[in-house]
């Protein structure tokens, strides 16, 4: 039985590729974001940051409950699935030009969208998952090549880290003062 983890910064396609993912393996998709929301698996609402702040304890038992009732393969998806019991992890990234221009698009406020482009530049998902044999980080920029991702699988996966953003963000840094400029 595989469980995958699909994680990124928000804005990096998670789950768009889980369910594409998913139907490719005959699997079922675990959402975490519906899961914390149903369940209430969250301690408080943090307004500054405006996100809640997950009980990642209680989040963790009860992701493990649910893969030890599934009797297939399992793609867990959303942001703090790399911290899960997991045989394998796929760490979506983005170009932080256009994950500025998503989450912009998203009406996150200009502290938002830095603090998850910065996160995305320091690859703190990736960071976050290399306690694992079994990370296969991908630009999500444009399309992930699906086909690409079912061979890593099947050949029992292994770390592939190959992506680095900063000289995007220093270009999305100039692209976001202008655009601070402007809105003044």
């Amino acid at each position: 039985m595989k469980v995958v983890a699909v994680t990124g910064t928000p804005g990096t396609g998670k789950t768009t590729f889980s369910k594409k993912l998913a139907a490719a393996i005959n699997a079922e998709v675990l959402s975490l974001r519906d899961l914390i929301e149903r369940e209430m698996l969250f301690e408080k609402f943090d307004e500054v940051r405006d996100t809640r702040v997950v009980d990642v304890g209680l989040l963790k038992r009860r992701v493990d409950e649910i893969v030890s009732g599934v009797g297939g393969d399992l793609i867990i998806d959303g942001l703090m699935s790399e911290g899960m019991s997991v045989s394998h992890i796929v760490v979506l990234r983005a170009n932080p030009l256009l994950l500025g221009k998503r989450l912009f698009g998203r009406g996150y406020s200009k502290a938002k969208v830095m603090e998850n482009v910065e996160a995305e530049v320091m690859g703190v998902c990736l960071y976050d998952s290399l306690w694992c044999d079994n990370v296969l980080e991908v630009d999500a920029t444009q399309e992930v090549d699906l086909n690409a991702v079912l061979a890593w699988l099947s050949e029992g996966g292994r770390k592939i880290i190959e992506v680095d953003w900063m000289r995007d963000f220093r270009a999305f840094l100039s692209e976001s003062s202008s655009q601070v400029q402007d809105e003044a």
